[in-house]
């Protein structure tokens, strides 16, 4: 049986710790139970699993006895009824919708595109650099690469003027969510408050975007021409879209594509950046990943087929999403009475998951506040619990695109590393974790980059 004990603390004190510093307190109760039960209310009592066994009860085991609840309610007035927010049957039929564009033949097909923008990055870089600048502020630089990303793999879409107007965009929907989702009181969102109307503004222009792309897709299967778009998750929904048999609406649609444009860059983006600075202030890792990516490629554009010798360089990206999972936090819903743990839980009880602290636990990693990327040489230790480290959730939850996400990060982390040394510059200063919808870097994250004098063609 899981051992349950209540947080230490009175439920007011615990209430401001977790405001202040969430992942300061839930890595203060890591250490306190399997089940931390927090003083909460009656109605919808709270509890912390730091257990591996019962977090796997939680998604996998008992996951139709669960909803993702408040947190889908509030996601959803931002990405609608789509793949992050929707429940039950309805989540079961969006992942079948959305699987095909995650197959690894799809995946395959994207990382050309990959390595091409990375390289428009690269060519950015060095210009600024030749004029002076050598530091930048690479967590917005790496923002703007993987919003480029989704939309060329994922839209089709080559077009460079609405990628300034989607960043802003993207942020203050996140930024938005993320207030909401851990603030005790939130107005909704009919209010006219200045947050509201700047977040309706935002939402406004995402969906002008996603319904041009729309149009335009429609029309060009309706000609029949060969455009940007075939073959990719626009143009497989519309596609669907068109068929009078296919029970999906266009708002379902464009709920899919939005999921996709935020979560599928917003994530990637902040891991890469967790990355380079942990590289920055490694320098002993970030020479070994040169000498890999030097031996691999030895100057050449980094392919799909390279990632299987690639070995070292996803061991840093899986040592990174251990110490700093974009995924910080999940939480879950019972929507009906059950039984976890060997302990029983009143439908209502909200439970906490926090892939943060769980992957720092001494029980089951040796240094666990080290930078490591040796632990995963043969892969994921088969000693460790199943979820003891989970960056991409788990259970029918799991993220779906964790597979394009392996390859995008490798990929771009490796021509990165081709191209430039990286150290934290003239500030020194250390990057603290910003626990948002996904993990950022407070205030982003500003590196010394020097060029290799290795030649890499660009």
């Amino acid at each position: 049986m899981a051992t349950l004990q209540a947080a230490p603390g009175s439920r007011v004190a615990n209430f401001f710790h977790f405001r202040r510093d969430p992942l300061g307190f839930l890595l203060g109760v890591r250490g306190v139970a399997d089940i931390v039960a927090l003083s909460s209310a009656r109605a919808k009592p709270s509890f912390v699993l730091n257990d591996p066994e019962v977090i796997r009860e939680v998604l996998v085991n008992k996951e139709p006895h669960f909803v993702k609840g408040r947190s889908s309610r509030i996601l959803s007035e931002t990405l609608g009824d789509g793949l992050l927010t929707s429940e039950g049957s309805v989540h079961q039929l969006d992942r079948r919708m959305m699987q095909p564009s995650f197959h690894l033949m799809q995946i395959q097909s994207y990382a050309e595109t990959i390595v091409r923008l990375t390289d428009q990055e690269i060519k950015s870089w060095r210009q600024d650099i030749q004029s002076g600048q050598t530091e930048r502020l690479v967590s917005a630089d790496l923002m703007s690469l993987t919003l480029r990303v989704i939309m060329r793999t994922m839209f089709g879409d080559e077009r460079e003027s609405a990628e300034s107007l989607l960043g802003a965009a993207v942020d203050e929907c996140v930024r938005y969510s993320a207030h909401k989702l851990y603030a005790p009181v939130a107005p909704p969102v009919s209010w006219p408050t200045p947050g509201q109307l700047a977040f309706r503004h935002a939402l406004t222009a995402l969906n002008g975007y996603l319904d041009s792309c729309m149009d335009r897709a429609s029309k060009d299967i309706q000609d029949g021409s060969d455009a940007a778009s075939a073959g990719h998750l626009l143009d497989m929904l519309m596609r669907h879209l068109a068929c009078e048999d296919w029970p999906q609406s266009r708002e379902k649609v464009r709920d899919e594509l939005i999921t996709i444009l935020i979560a599928g860059h917003e994530t990637t983006a902040n891991a890469l950046s967790w990355a380079l600075y942990l590289l920055a202030t490694h320098h002993s890792v970030q020479e070994r990943l040169q000498a890999e990516v030097d031996l691999v490629l030895d100057g050449r554009v980094p392919t799909y087929d390279d990632l299987s010798r690639l070995t070292y360089t996803a061991q840093v990206i899986q040592e990174t999403l251990r110490l700093y999972p974009t995924a910080w936090l999940l939480l879950r819903e019972a929507a009906s009475d059950v039984e976890i743990g060997g302990h029983s839980f009143r439908r209502n009880a909200v439970f906490l998951i926090s892939p943060y602290a769980v992957h720092r636990s001494p029980e089951w990693f040796d240094e666990p506040l080290a930078f490591s990327p040796e632990r995963f040489a043969n892969g994921v230790p088969k000693g460790w619990p199943r979820y003891a480290y989970f960056p991409f959730g788990g259970g029918v939850r799991s993220c779906i695109g964790q597979q394009f996400a392996m390859m995008e990060t490798t990929l771009i982390l490796a021509r990165l590393s081709q191209a430039f040394t990286f150290d934290i510059g003239a500030s020194g200063s250390i990057a603290q974790p910003e626990p948002s919808v996904s993990l950022r870097i407070t205030g982003g994250l500003r590196l010394g980059i020097h060029p290799r004098t290795r030649t890499v063609n660009v």
